[in-house]
């Protein structure tokens, strides 16, 4: 399974880029790459630690600033609309207390826990 990892986010990551090169209208439900992050999408279990955003608290293993230059070339490439000011935890896993040697992150969307979590910011 580990040695698979790798290519299955390059993948997941190629497929939610074309996803969200359709305009948001046209994907009503999902509404992938639009800030902010469809109603239906969002989480219901607010932590307290998140709520400037009403996300849930995640520690995750690895995450991506939209603002980055490299990721922002990237994102590019694949057409996926990341804004600047978002991050998304990848690996992660829910927390009520601290990411000992895991980046906190609070996110909105937390459909796709435990692989991302979407629309978040750094807790």
């Amino acid at each position: 399974m580990q040695r698979y990892l790798p290519q299955f986010f390059v993948l997941l990551f190629v497929l939610l880029g074309q996803a969200s090169a359709v305009p948001a209208w046209t994907i009503p439900i999902l509404g992938l790459g639009t800030p902010p992050p469809p109603e239906a999408l969002r989480t219901t279990d607010i932590s307290p630690q998140c709520s400037a955003n009403n996300g849930t608290y995640m520690c995750c293993h690895a995450t991506f600033d939209g603002g980055n230059p490299i990721v922002k070339k990237v994102t590019d490439k694949v057409h996926y609309i990341l804004p600047a000011n978002t991050v998304n935890g990848y690996l992660c896993e829910k927390s009520k207390d601290t990411c000992k040697g895991l980046l906190p992150v609070c996110c909105q969307v937390t459909t796709l826990y435990p692989i991302w979590g979407l629309w978040c910011q750094t807790a």
